[in-house]
């Protein structure tokens, strides 16, 4: 200001002869320059409004990057079997290759399979409440929302048997006789179950479902077996995997880490590796179990990619919600 005050006295001492009307335009010019950061206030409400949009972009390129389509979940599967091809085992490439097709076909009918007969299903053990999880899959139909689930459709089907029969234990219905209703009892359905340690084949034996306004799922109990550790995956197909944790995943996937993008609780931040594909030195198995201690109600399972920029890629990820999220 002292700047601008100072040329103005410059020009009344040069100019003589300048006129009163043009001091008073030069007055004006003076007191334009004076006011000019007060016009450029920023007003609070808009800029807290701008960041939250920012926020809102952020989180989305966020969600968009780890957790991608399934278009490009399926071109990071085909870099990691050009990648590793010539060292993945006989199973793993199966797998990959299977998983690939999986992805690929679920845009076109998602729920073509019971999900023990896909690529990957969860596991966890929780007690007596131990088991493959599934879940329901709503589309819209008009006003409403449906689940499509083949789970939800195998139910339907079997209460519409005259001899079926129910049993409920604390809001969890099951539905004894309806795996033997829909396959052969001298072939039953069985899935290869891994642990955090262990892994071995089991038995289909019965379908429950959980389905209250808060919490819903399904689950597939499996006959009795000797597998040590913590339930994990179950797989349709026999794998291959190294059991061992890598602490530099793990701090990659909490350095990547977007807690404020999420709007439900979750247990992201306690995510570890426990295993990887044999022969794919970048594709990892990740979990963590309920510790309601350590506040962690909402237990996970995942398999990721490390790609070739450092960033750990979602290729399944899928979570046990015991809090009910849409009552929160």
């Amino acid at each position: 200001m002292k700047k601008s005050i100072l040329i103005f006295f410059g020009l009344l001492t040069s100019c003589a002869e300048i006129t009163q009307d043009k001091i008073a335009d030069n007055t004006s010019v003076k007191n334009t320059v004076i006011e000019k950061p007060i016009s450029q206030k920023v007003d609070l409400a808009e800029q807290e409004k701008s960041d939250e949009i920012l926020a809102e972009e952020d989180c989305g390129f966020y969600w968009n990057l780890y957790f991608p389509a399934d278009s490009v979940k399926v071109s990071y599967i085909e870099e990691a079997i050009k990648r590793y091809g010539n060292s993945l085992t006989s199973n793993n490439l199966e797998f990959l290759r299977e998983l690939k097709e999986e992805i690929n076909n679920a845009g076109n009918s998602p729920e073509q399979y019971p999900a023990f007969e896909k690529c990957l299903i969860p596991a966890f053990s929780l007690g007596e409440f131990g088991g493959l999880y599934s879940f329901p899959y709503y589309a819209k139909n008009g006003k409403d929302f449906i689940d499509i689930s083949i789970e939800s459709e195998l139910i339907t089907g079997f209460l519409e048997q005259d001899s079926m029969i129910t049993e409920e234990h604390d809001q969890i219905i099951s539905y004894p006789g309806l795996i033997e209703a829909y396959y052969h009892p001298e072939e039953p359905p069985v899935i290869n179950l891994y642990s955090d340690i262990d892994s071995g084949v089991v038995t289909i034996e019965k379908l429950s479902r959980h389905n209250d306004e808060c919490i819903e799922f399904f689950r597939y109990d499996f006959t009795a077996t000797d597998i040590v550790g913590e339930y994990q995956f179950g797989c349709k197909l026999p794998l291959d995997i190294e059991y061992r944790n890598m602490p530099a995943v793990d701090n990659l996937l909490q350095s990547q880490l977007r807690s404020d993008c999420s709007d439900c609780p979750n247990s992201m931040g306690k995510l570890k590796t426990f295993a990887k594909l044999k022969g794919g030195d970048h594709l990892f198995f990740i979990s963590t179990d309920v510790d309601f201690q350590s506040g962690i109600t909402v237990p996970a399972r995942g398999m990721v990619y490390l790609n070739a920029e450092k960033q750990l890629i979602y290729l399944w990820y899928k979570e046990l919600d015991l809090i009910g999220c849409g009552c929160i």
